[in-house]
């Protein structure tokens, strides 16, 4: 298995842009065709982390083609991701609601 195709299986979210896993691979310091060991799995979590938080308030579109991602699921596997590496978990804004003045 290459590193890029464990990212894709750590990301798990099908027809990821091209250009984003690459630059999330080069941030991380992976080569995409290397053989994937064990050492790289924080590498590819952290890549995965950023590709994730990318998506949450876009979806993957190419022409005609659209996938939308249920944003709930999306949150959950980036706060796993987030919690198995240590990194502060997304949290929710809360919703301020106030009585009418009038």
């Amino acid at each position: 298995m290459t590193i890029k195709e464990a990212l894709q299986s750590v990301a798990q979210v099908p027809g990821l842009p091209e250009s984003s896993v690459e630059k999330a691979l080069i941030d991380q310091g992976l080569i995409g065709t290397d053989t994937y060991t064990k050492d790289d799995a924080v590498g590819i979590d952290l890549a995965a982390i950023v590709l994730l938080q990318g998506l949450i308030y876009n979806s993957i579109s190419e022409g005609d083609f659209k996938i939308t991602i249920d944003k709930d699921l999306l949150k959950e596997r980036l706060n796993a991701l987030l919690a198995k590496n240590g990194t502060p978990l997304i949290v929710e804004r809360p919703y301020i609601t106030a009585p009418a003045v009038w």
